[in-house]
């Protein structure tokens, strides 16, 4: 079974590999103490790294590539890959580790605010009740979503309506903080439809017209922009959604990533996101068809959604591909 060490670089650039090396020098004088020093830091990084690790055997190449910026899996929330062990049915998760080893961790500091580990049908997930968020720390805010080009996928179970007429349930949102003109977020409308709307500026937005998300029924959601300049697309379960060329999505000041809600500065507001979430995956860049299909398929088989996934958009579920013994990844 191959692990993946995710990175297991230090902030200061040196690998693991190096650092060896470096604790490696001959001892004599002052070199004993870099030695020393070289095995601490070592420790530290390994520490590191192995708290991150990955069982990549199966999954998409896609998500080793350096543009993957954030990956949450609610079947190994910890991440250390041991099937969560240790976190009981309803305990509450203030720590969501990042699997794509870039350490942006999402968390809750503030007792009553986060979201419960929830057991469905053998299958893992966070859920996300009242006024319940998970966000990134990041001081600067996260840059690495900067830019025209991003793919954003969530695969999501909404259980209750929008409780607002104006930006709906908030699922992923950079806005982050009050009414400031900054970052994007993704929701779902009180009318099930969904939306990507941009704050830089506002009014900027995407949604997917008259086809509906219901209420209940697992969604991989996919928001992809960068296919063409000002090009902007929605996906529900592999099938496009919508599609627009819109100005406005050259983002420049992201906030941090917040799951749950659009915005919490006011803790009991900022149209907020009831139901499950069982993935997070987001890459810094337009993914092509080939990856996007590629992940849409092994999220379906992953979390038992062959049935109504469409991972190439051909008209055909995933379950009749594979019984017909035809592609799931190829439309052609």
């Amino acid at each position: 079974m191959r692990k993946l060490e995710r990175q297991g670089r230090l902030a200061t650039g040196v690998s693991p590999g190096e650092l060896c090396c470096f604790g490696s020098l001959k001892l004599d004088g002052i070199n004993i103490l870099a030695k020393l020093i070289g095995m601490a830091f070592l420790v530290l990084s390994l520490n590191d790294t192995f708290a991150q690790q990955v069982d990549m055997t199966g999954k998409p190449s896609v998500l080793s590539e350096s543009s993957l910026v954030l990956w949450l899996d609610a079947s190994n929330i910890n991440g250390l890959d041991n099937a969560n062990a240790g976190i009981s049915n309803g305990a509450a998760v203030t720590t969501w580790k990042d699997l794509s080893g870039n350490g942006y961790d999402l968390t809750q500091s503030s007792s009553g605010y986060a979201p419960v580990f929830s057991i469905e049908s053998n299958q893992h997930y966070v859920d996300f009740v009242s006024n319940d968020f998970l966000k990134t720390n990041l001081p600067y805010g996260f840059s690495a979503l900067n830019g025209d080009s991003r793919t954003v996928i969530v695969l999501l179970k909404q259980e209750e309506q929008a409780d607002n007429i104006y930006s709906g349930s908030g699922y992923f949102s950079t806005r982050e903080i009050g009414n400031t003109a900054r970052g994007f977020s993704l929701s779902i409308h009180e009318t099930q439809v969904g939306l990507a709307y941009s704050r830089e500026p506002s009014g900027a937005y995407i949604t997917t017209g008259d086809k509906v998300l219901p209420l209940n029924e697992f969604h991989v959601l996919t928001f992809r922009s960068g296919v063409n300049p000002n090009h902007q697309q929605l996906f529900s379960n592999g099938e496009l959604m919508s599609e627009q060329a819109l100005t406005g999505w050259n983002l420049a000041n992201n906030g941090n990533v917040v799951l749950g809600k659009e915005r919490h500065q006011y803790m009991s507001d900022g149209y907020k996101y009831h139901g499950k979430i069982a993935e997070v995956i987001v890459f810094n860049t337009k993914l092509n068809d080939g990856d996007l299909n590629e992940l849409n398929h092994y999220l379906a088989k992953k979390w038992n959604l062959t049935d109504t996934i469409d991972s190439d958009d051909d008209g055909f579920t995933d379950a009749v591909e594979i019984a017909a013994n035809t592609s799931a990844v190829d439309a052609t």
